[in-house]
């Protein structure tokens, strides 16, 4: 595993002795420390001492920022001191930051902002550093900052709970990854058989609900490695298409032996059948029994599904032609647009399409 590297990002002289204790704290936990006044710091012959420190930041795995009462110097050409431009790279590249503001710095910046004061409390760089203050608090996610007593051990008990709680974060990531990455060569094989077969029945000569059908029978076997579904899970696959009468219908279907098949129709905007189909747009719900789309109506509705994806099988014009639904009954399972296993869904709806008659 890689050494954990931090950038520690602040004006030098104010922060100095600060700096240099959250080195050797660091560096003794065998974390690596990148500062600029290091001589061991990452420096590439042609490139700006401020580019340099841009530069390493895309090396490190965590930012520490300390704002005191000193811009410190400008970005080449630009009004944004190099603190600031460091803080917005940390935040391009997604790193985690912790991002601590002295309090006596702080309150000024504060009063000064409610016009309390008459003096600007930091000279000619007040504004600089207000707004600095101002722009780690507002628009974006990583928002949280710390107002500190400016010293080292202070520093150093938030910087250690945040580390923990990162630490524990990229773990928990990590662990998805693996199990991810072992399932990928699995995946692989049975995503290119199904399309193999999706590609062929889409150009024989059978009715389309006999194509749906096969589709969805080895989309069935493949559910383990293309959906993630375990062994206990009742799983449930299924293609709903509109009736004469509005309503939607199941067109085909395949489903743990556990499911009793009661031939349920949706009208549009109720269910998740019927909102997916409203808003031609995928939807996805963690926990089916807490959404407004939730409607138990025979016993064992919670027990057979709990988390659900519905997309719409629709043609290059945007005209939705059915929903493609799949339903699990572990909560959790289908958890948010970017997961994996709804992106095979959504991928999936496409293909589908071909089999529907909806050309792609």
């Amino acid at each position: 595993m890689n050494t954990l590297t931090v950038f520690i990002s602040s004006t030098v002289k104010d922060f100095g002795p600060v700096r240099s204790d959250l080195r050797t704290w660091l560096t003794g936990a065998g974390a690596r420390v990148r500062m600029s006044e290091d001589p061991e710091f990452p420096v590439v012959n042609g490139v700006s001492s401020h580019d340099a420190c841009l530069e390493a930041i895309a090396g490190s795995h965590v930012v520490v920022v300390l704002i005191g009462d000193r811009r410190g110097g400008r970005y080449a050409a630009t009004p944004k001191s190099i603190t600031r431009r460091e803080y917005e790279e940390a935040l391009r590249l997604g790193l985690p930051v912790v991002v601590l503001v002295r309090e006596d710095v702080n309150k000024k910046a504060e009063a000064w902002a409610r016009k309390e004061l008459r003096e600007p409390p930091f000279g000619a760089e007040t504004e600089d550093i207000v707004g600095f203050i101002d722009f780690t608090r507002k628009g974006h996610t990583d928002n949280w900052i710390h107002v500190w007593d400016g010293s080292y051990f202070g520093a150093r008990e938030i910087i250690q709970s945040r580390l923990n709680t990162t630490i524990t974060s990229l773990l928990g990531r990590h662990t998805e990854l693996v199990r991810l990455a072992k399932r990928y060569d699995s995946y692989v094989d049975a995503r290119l058989q199904l399309d193999k077969l999706l590609h062929a029945l889409a150009k024989v000569d059978l009715p389309a609900r006999e194509k749906a059908l096969a589709a969805l029978a080895s989309l069935a076997e493949a559910r383990t490695q293309l959906l993630g579904f375990d062994p206990g899970d009742r799983w449930n696959l299924a293609i709903y298409t509109p009736g004469e009468d509005g309503l939607l219908a199941e067109y085909a279907r395949q489903k743990d032996e556990r499911i009793v098949s009661h031939g349920r129709r949706w009208k549009p905007g109720t269910g998740h059948v019927g909102l997916a189909w409203q808003a031609q747009k995928t939807l996805v719900a963690a926990d089916l029994t807490v959404t407004g789309g939730w409607r138990e109506v025979r016993e064992g509705d919670a027990e057979n599904y709990r988390s659900v994806v519905a997309v719409p099988i629709a043609a290059p014009d945007g005209k939705v032609h059915g929903i493609l639904l799949v339903t699990s009954s572990r909560l959790d399972h289908f958890r948010e647009a970017q997961q994996a296993e709804v992106l095979t869904v959504q991928s999936l709806a496409l293909r589908f399409g071909e089999v529907l008659g909806v050309e792609p």
